[in-house]
């Protein structure tokens, strides 16, 4: 990571860094952001319902506004009930009461602007326009936080990690469950650290189908916010104990 071959046995402190794009600068790429793809701990207990998008805001705008149309043609039928029609006394020509009147009922009330939430581009916004400059890479905003270390374990023993897909390769390790993090040691003494996993927002997944592809038993695939890993317990009671323990809102396959 930083052009260094260096490997430090143990680690006094761990930093918790996430890179996020800044802060948009118009209404279009804010309405463009979709979140529909991000994991939220427990949606597995919603079953199949999906989130709507955009068009729930449009629904409301459209049943607001037949609602006041309606509200409106009331108030006008009172209105027309209380006083009854007289006859015309020809005080005005009919044909400027006309025009009037087509005048009023093509005129536009409220505010000129419209705000139009869409997810997809617009066709002008989609054809580049020639820059003076060349545009300014985006930089995005740092936020750095010390994690503090807990040597308070509620899981440790031998797993099987998944280093090379491509090869098939698997290592041996020693893993520690200290949330939010799972230590990697090379042996059980705990004096070799080899890495550290963020669970922030795990999901554990198990399936028949990844055995059979690849030839391990007792596999389980851990997905967090910025990697996924793929383990082998020992046995069938180490797979659930450590997929209980490492999510514990995961509901088991049927």
């Amino acid at each position: 990571m930083f052009s260094s071959t260096k490997r430090l046995a143990k680690t006094s402190a761990i930093f918790s860094l996430k890179l996020t794009p800044p802060l948009t600068r118009s209404a279009k790429d804010l309405w463009r952001l979709d979140a529909s793809e991000k994991y939220v701990r427990g949606e597995e207990a919603l079953g199949p319902w999906r989130p709507r998008g955009i068009s729930v805001v449009e629904d409301y705008k459209r049943l607001v506004a037949r609602e006041k149309r309606s509200a409106d043609v009331q108030a006008i039928k009172v209105i027309l009930a209380s006083s009854p029609p007289q006859p015309y006394s020809g005080g005005r020509p009919q044909e400027d009461i006309l025009r009037g009147t087509l005048a009023l009922w093509q005129k536009k009330f409220g505010h000129r602007g419209q705000i139009v939430l869409s997810q997809e581009p617009d066709e002008e916004d989609a054809i580049p326009t020639p820059a003076l400059e060349p545009p300014v890479p985006l930089k995005l905003v740092a936020q750095t936080k010390l994690v503090p270390r807990s040597d308070m374990s509620t899981k440790a023993g031998y797993l099987l990690l998944l280093t090379d897909a491509g090869e098939n390769t698997w290592q041996k390790l020693w893993f520690v469950l200290r949330r939010p993090h799972l230590y990697i040691y090379s042996h059980s003494n705990e004096l070799e650290e080899v890495g550290v996993i963020n669970l922030t927002g795990v999901k554990v997944e198990s399936s028949v189908d990844m055995v059979a592809l690849l030839g391990k038993p007792h596999l389980f695939t851990v997905f967090t916010s910025s990697n996924s890993h793929v383990f082998s317990a020992p046995n069938e009671k180490e797979l659930h104990a450590w997929i209980s323990k490492l999510d514990p809102t995961r509901i088991p396959n049927p």
